[in-house]
């Protein structure tokens, strides 16, 4: 199984925490697109800097993960489309590490 997640923003590190967990204690081949470079920390892949990859990512996905501001209509990582992603099969995984009223208010 191949995860790939996505984010714009740190997040306090949960998502590269849970990339790195997940490495660490499952057989799942799993990623972390951060959309840029941020100095708090850890990266996996940054899209800013290897968007190639990034798309090459998305589409040997299972399962794409969506971390807090990021849904199906989201474009900030054009030109991959999840809802086009998701209509070929692939699953989405809404994340909300704020709480949902902080994320609705932010979209």
């Amino acid at each position: 199984m191949r995860v790939v997640h996505f984010s714009i923003s740190t997040l306090a590190g949960v998502p590269i925490r849970l990339v790195q967990a997940l490495r660490r204690h499952t057989d799942i081949e799993v990623s972390l697109v951060d959309l840029e470079r941020w100095s708090t920390f850890t990266h996996d892949v940054v899209f800013a800097e290897e968007r190639e990859r990034a798309i090459e990512l998305a589409e040997k996905a299972d399962i794409i993960h969506l971390h807090n501001y990021l849904d199906r209509a989201s474009n900030q990582f054009a030109p991959i489309d999840f809802a086009e992603l998701e209509k070929r099969g692939k699953r989405l995984v809404r994340h909300f590490v704020s709480h949902p009223a902080t994320v609705a208010r932010r979209m």
